[in-house]
């Protein structure tokens, strides 16, 4: 046949192996391809590929283009059965004891709410601001936080809704990022109505994931926690 599988020298320069073995024909190891026949596709072959909607340097695919393949939509949610998902969905913003995923639920919220563009591209996923640490332990960096979620919000997002019913208290970038630092951070850089939409949003998630997570601890784990706790003495209890 014109093409073989392919089987390359290894440890070799490709130019170095090509050998001409035909006025139409070139070989490189096992691989013989003919000018004069068309590349052939196998009929198994599928051809997977990521598109980033947002992303705003490229020409919107038109629909006659995408009609031509299978296309799925990636669900921008998080999967508490997954371990990996649940461990960044609960690290903390550090000092400020807000868990990741109660900020991005609420801020989704409003970014639906604001009308904006293209309003499910705008929102964050559940890697756009990724945990640092090992396991449940993870945290997020204020600092980075900051200057990585905070600025995209400012410039992008709400670029046309800072004022009237906004979120922010800023009102420039540069004290937005600045000030949110230290444990009242949010208090120092957002609305009264969006930190407590917030905080009841953490309360429930923490309530519901730290609890199941607690639940699912084996006998003998339970065990040595209740032989670790401390007693204290009841004088209604001595002999």
């Amino acid at each position: 046949s014109d093409i073989v599988a392919p089987s390359t020298p290894s440890n070799e320069n490709v130019n170095d192996s090509i050998q001409n073995v035909g006025e139409h024909s070139s070989k490189l190891g096992n691989i013989t391809v003919n000018s004069l026949v068309a590349i052939r596709l196998p009929p198994n072959l599928s051809i997977y590929a990521t598109m980033n909607t947002s992303d705003q340097n490229v020409f919107t695919l038109d629909n006659a283009f995408q009609r031509r393949w299978e296309m799925k939509l990636i669900d921008n949610s998080c999967k508490w059965d997954d371990n990996d998902h649940k461990n960044q969905a609960l690290a903390e913003i550090r000092e400020t004891g807000i868990c990741w995923e109660a900020f991005r639920d609420t801020i989704n919220k409003k970014i639906a709410e604001a009308k904006v563009f293209n309003a499910d591209d705008k929102q964050l996923g559940l890697f756009f601001m990724e945990a640092e640490g090992d396991g449940a332990n993870k945290k997020i960096d204020q600092a980075k936080f900051a200057n990585k979620v905070l600025k995209y919000l400012w410039t992008d997002v709400f670029k046309r809704d800072r004022d009237g019913d906004g979120i922010f208290l800023a009102k420039n970038m540069s004290d937005l990022v600045n000030n949110f630092n230290e444990s009242d951070a949010f208090k120092k850089t957002f609305k009264e109505n969006f930190i407590g939409e917030m905080m009841n949003t953490d309360k429930d998630l923490k309530a519901k994931y730290l609890k199941d997570e607690q639940a699912q601890k084996s006998p003998t784990e339970s065990a040595e926690t209740s032989a670790e706790t401390p007693i204290v003495n009841d004088e209604s209890q001595s002999a």
